[in-house]
């Protein structure tokens, strides 16, 4: 789950040099980048939970 959270960090950081270095319009990241911070969260909430049931 932490190479998850890893991997989705590195696609959010692949969306904004994308957007600024031009290859994509502005803006046009926006709905991914919400759904990757959504995910993001959910991931934390997983770990949490799992690190919990572990102790």
């Amino acid at each position: 789950m932490r190479i998850a959270q890893g991997s989705l960090k590195e696609l959010e950081t692949h969306l904004i040099l994308a957007e600024r270095v031009g290859v994509t319009a502005p803006g046009s990241t926006d709905t991914i980048l919400e759904k990757a911070d959504e995910l993001g969260r959910m991931l934390r909430s997983l770990i949490s939970k799992v690190q919990e049931t572990v102790r």
